[in-house]
């Protein structure tokens, strides 16, 4: 707060600030923001873990009650929640990745959440950073049909179509002893992979 009054003090009525002063002011405007976006995933984060091991309790009543305590509205808290349960803990995207997330508004993050993926977290994150919330929209629309030829559903063989039936047949005991052997057989090949690469 300190550093944010000196530089308001460049500002005063008498018109005598410099170019350096304006810079300052902008670029300080600029971490401030990013600073306040990465406060609204960790704020979400905490109040998501708050909610589901039911942490409030000793403090409230009910966890409405623990966010009225903590003058958080609700509607935010959900928003913060929803957005922060899935970049953070479901898709754990790294420092980077969350740093630029954080300056997409809140509206586009909201939507975000139901097309983000591991798989397209990278790209996605950058393609929308820096858009305002209708450009974000329509960008987001524009990444998902982009991606339809990708995701286009392949015809599955009747090799394949047979196996999978053969596999419900099994009876539970021996469908869990094939996962777990196909579990096996594939951590193998990796590390064998890992080896040779």
């Amino acid at each position: 707060m300190q550093r944010t009054c000196v530089i308001l003090s460049k500002f005063g009525l008498a018109d005598d600030h410099t170019d350096d002063d304006v810079e300052t002011a902008l670029a300080e405007i600029t971490t401030i923001h990013a600073e306040f976006g990465i406060a609204r995933l960790r704020l979400g984060a905490l109040l998501f873990a708050v909610k589901n091991k039911s942490l409030w309790r000793g403090k409230a009543s009910t966890f409405n009650e623990f966010l009225e305590s903590e003058n958080i509205r609700y509607s935010a808290a959900n928003q913060y929640m929803k957005v922060a349960q899935k970049l953070i803990i479901e898709l754990q995207l790294n420092d980077h990745l969350l740093s630029i997330a954080s300056r997409i508004s809140m509206t586009t993050l909201l939507k975000v959440c139901s097309k983000i993926t591991r798989a397209n977290a990278l790209d996605m994150v950058h393609y929308l950073d820096g858009l305002s919330d209708r450009d974000a929209k329509q960008a987001l629309d524009e990444f998902e049909s982009r991606l339809e030829p990708l995701n286009a559903k392949r015809e599955i063989s009747h090799k394949v179509k047979r196996m999978v039936n053969d596999f419900y047949e099994l009876p539970n005991d021996l469908r869990i002893e094939f996962l777990e052997a196909m579990r096996m057989s594939g951590s193998s090949r990796s590390e064998k992979h890992e080896v040779e690469g």
